[in-house]
């Protein structure tokens, strides 16, 4: 059961900031194991999750709906770091993360002294805002007078009214993990959902959190968008996970039934021939064969058959009927109609943004 919305609980701001000083201390890695329960219940309510069960990647969205709250500059940037969520410095040893927050306030290069001034006086005080603001993204959740979660465009979670549940991928041929998803239901009948620019953001970051929580490093040589709205997603992914790796851009037409790569359009550079391992990313996916033959081109134009090819799509068709998702707090990938696709596509492994129903979604501005 998820966490209770309509009951902000009783946090001391001296609590929540002594208990986010040990969790940077031990890193966000090791959460499960520090002492942290006023951080703890927080962040459960947050991202609506029991306080027992919550695993990295909520941590993280709570301490990001946090730095939201504070708004861009300089004490954000240096939460960011500290606690290992800039993509700079994922993965560093807590002491490594002081010294590069260190740099960064002073602006140059640390040295013993300047890191034990940081660590005395400036490192409290960005404690302190990140625990304030905590508590602001939290009040923000609820509105005054009926407790409902109400949209608020300043952060990565409680940006988006849309309900979250968990996507179980237990197939033989692709790591077992459950995902976490966002639910996307038509607001009117028969009629495309058109995502707000925050929805979409919370879309790629899910798409993220899910890469970063992968278990092992993937090593992408080149991330292809499929159409305007994946190359959008290519880019972000390659720039947030894979250090900036190669952009390919596949275009597609369509005629009725038949589905056809503009060439003319169409962008892949000589990496393609020597990939290791590529990302492709498409805005949505529902059961026509369009990923298998976006495949297909790449083979003729020289991606080798054994190269790895995973998949990173915004939208998954979980129902073709548009009046109701499965129900549940669970889904088994499996099971979504959009499955026979992703299988019949032949790849590594795949992640996913959100679940839809028919007639699907559109990105901002209506990109295609």
């Amino acid at each position: 059961m998820a966490a209770s919305r309509s009951n902000l609980g009783t946090y001391q701001l001296d609590e929540l900031v002594k208990d986010l000083a040990a969790l940077r201390a031990k890193g966000l890695e090791r959460a499960a194991d520090v002492d942290i329960p006023a951080l703890r219940r927080c962040v459960a309510q947050l991202t609506d999750h029991q306080a027992g069960h919550l695993q990295l990647h909520h941590y993280e969205l709570g301490l990001q709906a946090a730095m939201g709250e504070m708004g861009e500059g300089h004490a954000s940037d240096c939460a960011a770091v500290l606690f290992g969520i800039a993509p700079h410095v994922r993965g560093l040893h807590p002491i490594e993360l002081r010294k590069r927050a260190t740099e960064l306030h002073y602006d140059r290069a640390a040295d013993r002294n300047s890191v034990d001034a940081f660590r005395k006086s400036h490192e409290p005080r960005i404690l302190g805002a990140l625990a304030a603001a905590l508590l602001r993204a939290l009040a923000a959740r609820i509105t005054p007078g009926n407790g409902t979660v109400t949209p608020s465009e300043g952060g990565s979670v409680g940006a988006s009214a849309l309900p979250v549940a968990r996507l179980v991928v237990d197939q033989p041929e692709w790591r077992h993990r459950s995902l976490p998803v966002l639910l996307v239901e038509p607001e009117q009948p028969s009629r495309v959902r058109e995502l707000t620019w925050s929805q979409f953001g919370q879309g790629v970051e899910n798409l993220r959190g899910q890469i970063h929580h992968y278990g092992t490093n993937i090593d992408i040589d080149i991330a292809i968008g499929i159409n305007e709205a994946g190359l959008m997603i290519a880019t972000l992914l390659a720039s947030a996970s894979f250090s900036r790796c190669a952009l390919g851009y596949v275009r597609t037409r369509s005629r009725g039934v038949s589905l056809r790569i503009d060439e003319d359009h169409t962008r892949l550079g000589p990496q393609l021939r020597t990939a290791t391992a590529v990302l492709l990313c498409d805005y949505e996916v529902k059961t026509a064969p369009v990923l298998s033959s976006v495949c297909e081109y790449l083979y003729e134009a020289g991606l080798a058959a054994e190269t790895p090819r995973y998949f990173a799509v915004m939208g998954a068709l979980a129902t073709e009927d548009p009046t109701r998702m499965p129900p549940g707090d669970s889904f088994d990938l499996g099971l979504l109609a959009c499955y026979p696709v992703l299988e019949a596509a032949r790849l590594a492994d795949v992640f996913v943004g959100c679940l839809m129903a028919s007639p699907g979604i559109d990105p901002p501005l209506g990109l295609r």
